[in-house]
């Protein structure tokens, strides 16, 4: 909304739903050409360390077990 953005009722659902892959269409779709790359950078940077804190903690387990 402070974007100027209606986001219909069925992009809100999927945005719950299948967050990984909706989240870059919403960025998308939500922000001007300016401000678009920044906002997939950011999201694909968080997805990365959300990824890596995974692999560490995989490899914290089997280092334990």
């Amino acid at each position: 909304d402070a974007r100027g953005f209606r986001r219909s009722r069925w992009l809100s659902v999927a945005v719950v739903a299948l967050t990984v892959a909706t989240i870059p269409y919403y960025l998308v779709r939500s922000r001007d050409e300016a401000e678009r790359g920044r906002a997939l950078v950011a999201y694909a940077a968080c997805l990365a360390a959300a990824a890596f804190a995974v692999w560490v903690g995989m490899a914290i387990h089997i280092g334990l077990t």
